[in-house]
């Protein structure tokens, strides 16, 4: 198989062929010594690369199939410990795609998704995952459909999930946040989702580059003769705010009930009563919302094990039925129900 290049994804359709030839007739060309083959991409570069493509499914393409085929029949060349997982469950996923209706797939292909790189991960070794971690945030700018771009900040945050270095998992979850661009609404859902993700190993790290993300920033200090005498520059407050409210509601459903309600109050609400309090745009509204539904979700579905009482309850109710009276009618976070 090295003579074959998988940096373009056209070809997984006839290289699963090959690899499935090259497999069941036991061909030494099969294994590949990625050292030697330096022009080649890297095994975790093609790993992190199919699993984002596959993760977004537009009706009428085959190129799922196509993926699902070539992980099926090369998983094992990528990495030893993915090549049972990926032929006992890669069938089903292409199974799935062929037969069911394209609403059925639309509703659960993403969730199924995300299993499967859940399950990937927590095979793969900590050297080898942080080089998956790094290849995600190489590919993220080559990439031009925001839906990919969302899930590369998703499935990032699964690595985190099972990354063990200290330094390494701080410098990335301070990286995903940056690379994140908080005008778009299906990457802040996306880092924000990757965060809670993260949260369910690293609850500390992530809560405390929220709250830091928070503080004003002074903005840039200007240079040259012109600036002399001029103004101070104000210090502004960083367009993070839809991003860390999003971020606390996927954080209290993702991370340990009772860690996080040791935490609500100094972490969470302490920071997101100002937020509600100053809210005007709908957009930042509609943020707050989905936020507090799903932190209301994650507190009622534990009450019973961790008695937590929430203190700023009614002061989250009032400022709510405030967004209402000003008329913002966009408040209702879609698939609740399905959040965790």
């Amino acid at each position: 198989l090295s003579p074959v290049c998988l940096g373009s994804l056209r070809r997984a359709a006839s290289f699963h062929i090959l690899a499935r030839y090259k497999r069941k007739n036991n061909d030494t060309n099969y294994w590949i010594d990625w050292k030697a083959n330096v022009n080649l991409p890297s095994p975790e570069a093609i790993l992190a690369r199919l699993f984002v493509v596959l993760n977004v499914h537009k009706q009428g393409d085959k190129t799922g199939q196509y993926v699902c085929s070539c992980l099926h029949a090369v998983g094992g060349v990528l990495d030893d410990s993915l090549g049972e997982l990926y032929r006992d469950n890669f069938p089903v996923l292409g199974k799935f795609l062929q037969e069911m209706d394209e609403d059925e797939i639309e509703e659960r292909w993403e969730s199924m998704v995300l299993r499967l790189w859940k399950e990937s991960c927590s095979l793969l070794e900590v050297e080898t995952l942080e080089a998956v971690g790094m290849a995600l945030m190489d590919q993220f700018k080559s990439y031009k459909k925001k839906a990919r771009k969302q899930a590369v900040l998703l499935f990032l945050g699964q690595v985190l999930a099972f990354a063990k270095r200290k330094n390494w998992v701080l410098d990335v979850i301070s990286k995903l946040m940056k690379m994140t661009d908080f005008n778009s609404n299906e990457e802040v859902e996306g880092c924000a989702q990757g965060l809670g993700i993260a949260s369910i190993l690293h609850l500390d790290p992530v809560l405390m580059e929220l709250k830091k993300s928070l503080k004003p920033q002074a903005p840039p200090k200007k240079k040259g003769w012109f600036a002399f005498g001029g103004s101070t520059p104000q210090p502004t407050t960083f367009p993070v705010q839809n991003l860390v409210v999003r971020a606390w509601g996927w954080i209290s459903g993702y991370a340990s009930s009772d860690l996080i309600a040791s935490r609500m109050d100094s972490h969470i609400t302490t920071n997101l009563i100002p937020i509600m309090r100053s809210a005007k745009a709908e957009r930042i509204q509609t943020s707050v919302a989905v936020g507090v539904e799903r932190i209301a979700i994650s507190l009622k579905g534990n009450e019973n094990s961790t008695f937590f009482i929430l203190k700023s309850r009614d002061e989250m109710v009032r400022s709510m039925m405030s967004y209402l009276k000003s008329g913002s009618t966009k408040l209702e976070s879609p698939g609740s129900e399905e959040y965790f």
